[in-house]
């Protein structure tokens, strides 16, 4: 299902189990998958297509898009998602990023999403105002 771009944003809380994200010719690819409160999963993903070098406030084209995946073992979802977008990698892209939760408590995962090379961090409330 194709996502309004306002209403897109990777969720990262105690529902996240991963990150993943490509290069793509003149772009990028990232996708995160959380696990919803009735045992399904929720997998947002999006292609950006740069026109700019800004990280924020850019015009660059993104294509937002959601699946949601019906409940199964958490590990099983987790690794048909990777295999999935290590195919995608292999057939276009390149310079594959996963950062997977496992059993790392939200802060640890956060700290070290943060300082991955592709990441520019945005600090933002509940209601999407920027935290300065």
């Amino acid at each position: 299902m194709t996502v309004e771009e306002h209403n897109a944003r990777i969720t990262i809380d105690d529902s996240i189990l991963g990150i993943w994200a490509f290069s793509i010719p003149n772009g990028d690819y990232l996708a995160s998958l959380n696990k919803l409160p009735d045992g399904s999963f929720r997998l947002l993903y999006r292609f950006r297509y740069y026109r700019d070098d800004k990280a924020f406030d850019s015009e660059d084209v993104k294509n937002w898009y959601e699946g949601i995946l019906s409940p199964d073992h958490e590990e099983i979802v987790v690794h048909k998602v990777s295999q999935t977008i290590k195919t995608m990698c292999q057939i276009g892209g390149r310079d594959l990023c996963e950062h997977l939760r496992g059993n790392k408590d939200l802060k640890t995962y956060m700290d070290e999403f943060a300082k991955l090379p592709f990441v520019h961090v945005q600090k933002i409330d509940k209601d999407g105002n920027k935290i300065p």
